[in-house]
């Protein structure tokens, strides 16, 4: 999928964030966001999927499951879509390393490395919920994962569901 398709498919959407407020949240996280983030939120400040959309990790990873994100998050959206909000799920604070940019109905997110080497890098941060199932799969609360090498990456790899592959 591209960043458009991406944009088309979400729904709840608002216009993009402009330089300010792009610039005042990296000062709050403090740390530049990465550039196909940061092209996210410049054009779509965040949305929701509907259950429509699946991803799976990059080839070459060690993970081989995917995720049915919902919330793709924005600044200053709310309840609902904030990115705020969403770090806050997973008791995280903006001078952290990483930020939660989608989580899913599971009570999964996808992390967003902001520094270090593996800056830009996208993860997949175990929730917790569904406990059995991450048991099963060797995953255990609290873990972070290697999904994607990058947001346009991670968009790359991002597939509409149809019919019985849709969550709801």
């Amino acid at each position: 999928m591209t960043l458009d398709e991406l944009i088309d498919a979400l729904t709840y959407t608002e216009a993009g964030c402009g330089e300010d407020a792009l610039a005042d949240f990296e000062r709050k996280v403090g740390a530049a966001l990465p550039a196909g983030y940061r092209q996210f939120l410049a054009r779509c400040n965040g949305g929701f999927s509907r259950g429509r959309l699946g991803v799976d990790p990059s080839p070459g990873l060690s993970l081989d499951f995917g995720i049915c994100p919902d919330h793709f998050g924005g600044i200053g959206r709310g309840e609902v879509f904030s990115l705020d909000a969403m770090n806050a799920m997973f008791g995280r604070r903006p001078s952290d390393s990483w930020l939660c940019i989608v989580s899913d109905s599971m009570g999964n997110g996808l992390t967003l490395e902001l520094k270090g080497s593996d800056r830009g890098s996208v993860f997949l941060f175990d929730g917790g919920q569904g406990a059995e199932v991450g048991e099963a799969l060797g995953r255990r609360a609290g873990a972070r994962m290697k999904f994607a090498n990058s947001f346009l990456e991670l968009v790359g790899n991002i597939a509409e569901l149809s019919g019985d592959e849709r969550w709801w």
